[in-house]
């Protein structure tokens, strides 16, 4: 799926959540944090020095993956 197919996807789920009921926009909220821990994208990109440009829609996926994601509760003594 390319970045401009994942965008859109992105920004209407993050505009009406009820979308995130669809499988095609759980897959690519998942695909960008992919991307993301694979260091193929960034959430912030330099176009010269000095000068970066922030892509709000990968920002908007990683909020979308909390809210598709349980919350899980980890325990390492004497944390929780």
């Amino acid at each position: 799926m390319s970045d401009s197919e994942l965008e859109a996807l992105i920004t209407g789920a993050f505009d009406s959540r009820e979308k995130l009921s669809d499988p095609s926009v759980r897959q690519a909220i998942e695909t960008v944090i992919a991307r993301l821990d694979e260091g193929a994208l960034r959430v912030a990109s330099q176009e010269a020095p000095g000068r970066w440009v922030t892509h709000a829609w990968v920002k908007q996926a990683i909020l979308l993956y909390f809210a598709i994601r349980p919350m899980e509760k980890l325990e390492l003594p004497p944390f929780e």
